[in-house]
């Protein structure tokens, strides 16, 4: 049996099984084989990460990946190549980012983006963190190196929005419209391609697509408050609040919600519906703040814990009538500036599940 071989039967049972339960033998038996390899052969950088992703399917601490990797690197020290060197950076990040060390994952996805890979994997992710660093040329030319290497869509769609994001809104629009096409089904692309479209002054073929997009079920991706963003910068008051109505899962009840709520309401003349939605969410408020107050501390609650929990629910509240007031006195309108966001999935090289191993490692 080779690596290729595990793969190949790991990934037939993955496709047949039903319960995880059911692939724990195979991947214990691939465990077994690639610990006996690592230890004929302890800088085998192919062994090594996938060890690493094994410990991983079989639910080890993160921190046994990385010490798997990272006693590769101390063995092997300068012997390794640039590509495998990238490789070995690109997992340690992954697992660095699992257990929350996002310096030592960026450091590691800098340097494997710098020895120039041939996979979009390390590109990708730094692009994300880098979007939220404010580097958005970073970000942008990290996104043009990783679609140079893949037709994923993924790739495609994160350059978009880091086009976007960077303030580059035409360039974002047009790649959007070409996977539009390719992706019709896709509604992340539907609703960046409006976004672009209302900021480049296409305001009306925003709202077309706002309107596709709401006729569907909400997915995990694009959401009612979403779309109803997308009413709001149209002007259309009503289907905004319509969308906040409607949703299954309602929205916690703070200014930054509310304040674009309570202007639709008040612009299109229901001022006895917004002073009874205001006094009834206030209401509310009092009542949680009385229940806290009145409270025992749980074990682990501490006094101080508990006065900036009522803290934060007295200054929401306060929050709350100054977007009221501000709507009411001085008819300001709230200000919705839509992000979009990064297609997100797992970018170990070295996945067996989720990853094109045989690709991924030439």
């Amino acid at each position: 049996m080779t690596i290729s071989d595990y793969i190949t039967r790991i990934k037939k049972e993955i496709a047949s099984s039903k319960l995880y339960e059911d692939e724990v033998p195979i991947w214990e038996e691939y465990k077994e084989y690639l610990e006996s390899e690592l230890l004929q052969n302890p800088v085998n950088v192919g062994v090594a990460c996938q060890l690493a992703a094994v410990y991983n399917e079989l639910r080890y601490s993160f921190k046994a990946c990385i010490e798997v990797l990272c006693k590769l690197q101390k063995a092997a020290g300068d012997a390794l190549s640039p590509a495998e060197k990238s490789r070995v950076l690109t997992n340690l990040a992954f697992y660095y980012e699992e257990i929350g060390e996002d310096a030592k994952c960026i450091s590691c996805l800098r340097e494997a983006a710098a020895l120039k890979p041939r996979q979009p994997n390390a590109y990708d992710a730094l692009a994300r963190f880098l979007i939220e660093e404010g580097e958005f040329s970073g970000a942008v030319d990290c996104c043009r190196q990783a679609v140079s290497l893949s037709k994923e869509l993924k790739y495609h769609y994160n350059y978009a929005v880091a086009l976007y994001r960077s303030g580059h809104i035409q360039e974002a629009k047009e790649l959007f419209e070409v996977l539009a096409l390719e992706h019709k089904q896709e509604r992340r692309v539907l609703f960046g391609l409006a976004v672009c479209c209302y900021y480049s002054g296409e305001k009306e073929r925003a709202y077309a697509i706002a309107d596709e997009l709401a006729k569907e079920e909400t997915d995990d991706y694009i959401a009612e408050f979403e779309i109803a963003q997308l009413y709001f910068l149209c002007g259309d008051y009503a289907k905004h609040n319509a969308m906040h109505d409607n949703t299954p899962y309602p929205y916690y009840e703070t200014a930054s919600w509310l304040s674009h709520y309570f202007y639709c309401l008040f612009v299109l003349g229901k001022t006895d519906e917004l002073k009874a939605k205001l006094n009834n969410i206030l209401q509310k408020k009092d009542e949680m703040i009385a229940d806290r107050e009145a409270a025992e501390l749980d074990t682990d609650e501490t006094p101080e814990g508990k006065a900036v929990e009522l803290q934060q629910l007295r200054e929401e509240k306060n929050e709350i009538e100054e977007a009221y007031n501000k709507i009411i006195n001085l008819n300001e309108k709230p200000e919705i500036n839509i992000k979009l966001w990064f297609m997100y999935g797992c970018y170990l090289i070295d996945c067996v599940r989720h990853s094109d191993w045989q690709e991924n490692t030439q």
